[in-house]
C-alpha cells in the first residue's frame, strides 16, 4: 500500500472513531444514514438514490486509490443528503486531515444540526474554528460543550488551549480556576494556572498556585524552577534560592538556574559567591557573552572576589564589554585610557548591545540598583576627562534603565551639543521625551531620526502611535504605520497602532479587527491593548464586550485605575 493508501486508512479510522463517539446519533450502515427528523422531510426516492450512488462511487474510488475523485463523490453525496451525520463526519475527518478547515467546519456544523447534544462534535468544531482564526466562535463552541457536560475534561482542556493560543491569559486563568474547583488535587492544573498568572505578572498569585502544585507533586518537572523565578520577581531571595537549589537536585545542568542563583547572591550583597558561580559558567561549554559581562559587573561590585581576574571585551559585545573592561582596569590601577580613546572607533551595534546585553544585565541585577551604580562609575570617568560619544550614549541608556529620564535627557542633549546629531542620538532623545510626557519634543526628535533612516519600521510606528495618542494628523499617522507594516505585517505593536488610529477616526469595526490581531500577535497578553480593544468595542456599540475587555485589562494590570472608572460608568 502506498502512502496515500495509508493516509486514507488512517482517515477512515479517525472517521469511525468520531462516529462511534456520537453515542448512537448516526447509522453505521454501509450507506448514508437517513434518520427521521420532526422538522425535515425524508429525502425523495430520487435524491436518496443519487446520494447512495455517489457514496458507493466514493467507496470504489478509495479502494482504487483515486483519492480526489473519492472525496468529490463523498461531498456530492453529503450535499444531496445534508442530514446524514455519517457522511458529514467522514468528510470532516478527511478535510481536517488535509487542512481544508473551511469545509471541515461546514461538515461539523451540518453534523451538529442533526446531533446538537454531541459533545465530541462541538469539541471538533471548536478546534476547527480555532484553526480558522475564529477565536470567539471557537471559545463559544467549547463553552457549549462544557454546558452540555460540565464534567468534560476534554472540553475544558480544549478551551484553555485556545485561550492560551489566542493570548487571552485572563480567559485561560478563569478556565483553570474552574477546573481546579472540580479537581482540586490536580498538581498539573495548579501548575498551569501558576504559569499563566506568572505571564500576567501576578507573581503573588503564581507563587501560591505553584506552591500548591509542588505540595501535591514535588517531582513536577520545572516546578521548582518556576517557583524560584516567581520568588525572584517578588524579591524573596531566600525562598528563590531554596527553590533553585531544589531544582538542581533534579537537573544539575540547567544553566538558567545557575544564572539566577548568581543574580540572587549579588542582589543580597554576596558578590564573591556570585562571581564564583559565574566563573563556573564562563569555564563551561555553555558559556555566553552575558556570562562574561555579568561576571565583570559582579567583580566591580566587590574587587576582593578575585586577585587574578582579567576583564576582556567579548567579541559579541565590543562596546559594553570594553566599558566594563575600562572600569575593571581603573579599579586595578591598570592603564585604560587607550581603550577609552578607541571606543568611538569600535564597529559595534550600540542599540543591540544596549537592548539585548545591557538590558539583560540590568534586569537580572536590578535596574535601579545596578543602574545607579554603573551611572556613578561612568560619571567618574567623564568627570576625569573621558571624552567619548559612545560612553556618553551608554550612560544615557543606563540612566533610562535606572528610571532617571531627566538625567538621561540631559545626557543625550550633551551628546547632541558636543558631537552633533545622528539616528540614535535623536531616537534616544525621543524615548526620554516620551517618558517625560513631552510629546512635542518627542515628535521633533522622531522626525529627525527618520531623516537619517526614513524606513526604520520601529521609528515609523513610534511616530505614528505618538500622533494617534495626540489625536492629530491621523492621515499621516496611518501612512506611517502602513509603511512599517510592509516590513513586518504581523507585528503586534504595529497592528495595535493601526487599530488605534481607526479608533480615533471613529471606525469601530476596523479598530476591533486590527487590535484583536495585535493581541494574538503579541508574545503575551497586554493590558493596554485590552483597554484599546474595550474602547473600540464601545464605539462599535458593543458595551458588553467593551466592559469585558476592560475587566481583562484591570486583571492584567491593577494599576490602571482609569479603566475602573470606565467599567463603573458603562456597567450600569
Amino acid at each position: 500500500m502506498n502512502d496515500k493508501g495509508l493516509n486514507m486508512k488512517r482517515l477512515w479510522v479517525i472517521g469511525t472513531a468520531i462516529i462511534i463517539g456520537l453515542s448512537g446519533c448516526v447509522s453505521t450502515s454501509s450507506g448514508p444514514a437517513y434518520a427521521e427528523s420532526p422538522d425535515k422531510k425524508e429525502l425523495s426516492t430520487n435524491k436518496k438514490a443519487r446520494a447512495i450512488n455517489h457514496y458507493l462511487k466514493s467507496i470504489i474510488g478509495l479502494k482504487r486509490g483515486e483519492y480526489p475523485e473519492a472525496i468529490e463523490n463523498l461531498r456530492k453525496s453529503s450535499d444531496i443528503d445534508k442530514t446524514s451525520p455519517l457522511l458529514q463526519m467522514r468528510l470532516l475527518a478527511i478535510y481536517y486531515r488535509d487542512g481544508d478547515y473551511e469545509n471541515a467546519a461546514l461538515m461539523a456544523e451540518r453534523a451538529i444540526d442533526r446531533a446538537p447534544d454531541s459533545i465530541i462534535l462541538h469539541i471538533w468544531l471548536g478546534r476547527i474554528y480555532n484553526q480558522l482564526g475564529r477565536t470567539e466562535d471557537s471559545v463559544a463552541t467549547f463553552q457549549k460543550a462544557i454546558d452540555l457536560d460540565p464534567d468534560s475534561n476534554v472540553a475544558y482542556e480544549a478551551l484553555a488551549e485556545v485561550e492560551e493560543e489566542s493570548n487571552d491569559l485572563v480567559g485561560a486563568v478563569e478556565v483553570y480556576e474552574s477546573m481546579i474547583k472540580r479537581q482540586p488535587r490536580s498538581a498539573l492544573l495548579h501548575y498551569r494556572l501558576g504559569i499563566n498568572l506568572m505571564e500576567m505578572n501576578d507573581s503573588e498569585g503564581a507563587r501560591f498556585a505553584v506552591e500548591r502544585a509542588l505540595a501535591l507533586d514535588p517531582s513536577l518537572k520545572l516546578g521548582w524552577y518556576v517557583l524560584g523565578v516567581v520568588n525572584m520577581e517578588l524579591g524573596n531571595w531566600t525562598e528563590a534560592e531554596k527553590a533553585f537549589l531544589e531544582h538542581l537536585n533534579e537537573n544539575n545542568e540547567h544553566i538558567p538556574t545557575y544564572e539566577n542563583l548568581a543574580a540572587i547572591q549579588a542582589r543580597q550583597g554576596n558578590f564573591v559567591r556570585a562571581f564564583d558561580i559565574l566563573g563556573q559558567l564562563v569555564e563551561s561549554k555553555h558559556v555566553t557573552v552575558n556570562h562574561h559581562l555579568q561576571r565583570a559587573y559582579v567583580y566591580l561590585r566587590d574587587p576582593e572576589a578575585s586577585d587574578s581576574y582579567i576583564a576582556s571585551a567579548p567579541n559579541d559585545s565590543p562596546i559594553i564589554g570594553s566599558i566594563l573592561q575600562i572600569l575593571v582596569k581603573r579599579d586595578k590601577n591598570e592603564p585604560y585610557h587607550a581603550i577609552i580613546d578607541s571606543l568611538d572607533k569600535i564597529e559595534g551595534d550600540l542599540d543591540y548591545e544596549c537592548n539585548a546585553l545591557l538590558g539583560l544585565l540590568m534586569g537580572r541585577y536590578g535596574n535601579v540598583d545596578a543602574g545607579i551604580y554603573l551611572a556613578e562609575r561612568i560619571d567618574a570617568l567623564i568627570e576625569g576627562g573621558a571624552n567619548s560619544k559612545t560612553l556618553q550614549m551608554v550612560q544615557g541608556r543606563i540612566l533610562m534603565y535606572a528610571e532617571q529620564p531627566e538625567r538621561a535627557l540631559k545626557q543625550f542633549k550633551q551628546v547632541l551639543k558636543e558631537h552633533g546629531g545622528d539616528k540614535w542620538t535623536h531616537f534616544y532623545l525621543a524615548t526620554a521625551c516620551e517618558e517625560l510626557d513631552n510629546a512635542k519634543l518627542c515628535e521633533k526628535h522622531l522626525r529627525k531620526t527618520l531623516e537619517y533612516d526614513p524606513n526604520d519600521p520601529d521609528v515609523l510606528n513610534f511616530l505614528s502611535y505618538l500622533l494617534a495618542e495626540e489625536d492629530y494628523r491621523l492621515r499621516e499617522a496611518k501612512e506611517l504605520v502602513e509603511r512599517a507594516l510592509l516590513n513586518d505585517p504581523e507585528n503586534g505593536f504595529y497592528l495595535d497602532t493601526l487599530g488605534w488610529i481607526y479608533y480615533r477616526q471613529g471606525k469601530g469595526k476596523e479598530a476591533v479587527d486590527y487590535i484583536k490581531r495585535a493581541i494574538r500577535a503579541m508574545n503575551s497578553d497586554d493590558a493596554i491593548l485590552r483597554d484599546h480593544l474595550g474602547d473600540a468595542y464601545l464605539i462599535s456599540g458593543d458595551k458588553e464586550r467593551a466592559v469585558s475587555e476592560w475587566k481583562r485589562a484591570i486583571r492584567l494590570d491593577p494599576e490602571l485605575k482609569s479603566i475602573q472608572d470606565k467599567i463603573d460608568k458603562h456597567s450600569k
